[in-house]
């Protein structure tokens, strides 16, 4: 899925192959990791927890920041937590924002959502 979505965005956006060289970091990828497709519970022993997802149709091997990237958009939306959210979020995950492979999994996400 996330191949056919790539060739459609250098199709759309006129981005190279290149630009979309991330130097992939490869893990379990939820596809659609939004705050609605997360469970929370507040109380465990590191604060609040995510206990369980629902909606993984788009469950595959997939750079980090594929989840990454949709999750700070999710976050910081005022219908969800709000602005600010997200940063708190990289920083509990423990990563570093990537504003490239942000932006290009965003365009990926939006395309085949």
């Amino acid at each position: 899925m996330l191949e056919r979505a790539r060739v459609l965005a250098e199709e759309i956006t006129g981005l190279s192959a290149d630009a979309w060289d991330t130097g992939e970091d490869l893990v379990v990828c939820h596809g659609d990791y939004c705050l609605p497709n997360a469970f929370l519970e507040d109380g465990s022993p590191d604060g609040t927890a995510v206990t369980g997802y629902i909606d993984l149709g788009g469950l595959a091997v997939a750079d980090r920041w594929y989840d990454l990237a949709v999750a700070l958009r999710s976050l910081e939306q005022p219908y969800n937590l709000g602005p600010g959210y997200g940063a708190v979020f990289l920083d509990a995950y423990g990563a570093k924002m990537d504003e490239r492979k942000n932006e290009l999994y965003l365009i990926l996400y939006d395309l085949t959502f």
